[in-house]
């Protein structure tokens, strides 16, 4: 897939609104100045809590004449052990099988059946979804 993009979701979701909102006008670099990571740590501190719910979603769009969107999540509780039980699972399926040489990052791995299914034994709950893109780049399920 040609374009692959990956988010972080907050909550409540004008915190992640307006987080984005800041690093698309490139302001992300005001963060390396102390003062201003501390007010920033502190304004995502008081918003309310959310859900113990966490997750990795990687989402790639395919142009072209039959243009679609493959989406791929996996969701657990809490964000730490998602996300340890997802690179676990990536290591084993890669010594279990032909790991690809050299330096790469998790969307460039072959993902497989077995891998989602090791997933699923390891408590996340795993979504796929696959849509049609029609002319105006809305997606048709």
């Amino acid at each position: 897939m040609p374009d692959v993009n990956g988010w972080l979701a907050l909550e409540p979701a004008a915190t992640g609104y307006l987080t984005a909102l800041v690093a698309r006008a490139g302001a992300g670099h005001l963060l390396r100045n102390p003062c201003m990571r501390r007010l920033a740590v502190a304004a995502l501190s008081r918003g309310t809590r959310g859900s113990p719910r966490s997750g990795a979603v990687v989402r790639a769009h395919e142009g072209g004449d039959n243009a679609r969107v493959l989406q791929l999540s996996a969701m657990g509780n809490g964000q730490s052990e998602v996300t340890a039980l997802v690179a676990a699972s990536v290591v084993r399926h890669l010594v279990d099988g032909s790991p690809v040489p050299g330096v790469h990052h998790i969307d460039q791995l072959p993902c497989s059946d077995a891998l989602l299914a090791q997933l699923e034994d390891d408590g996340l709950t795993i979504s796929e979804l696959e849509a049609a893109v029609n002319c105006r780049g809305n997606e048709d399920s």
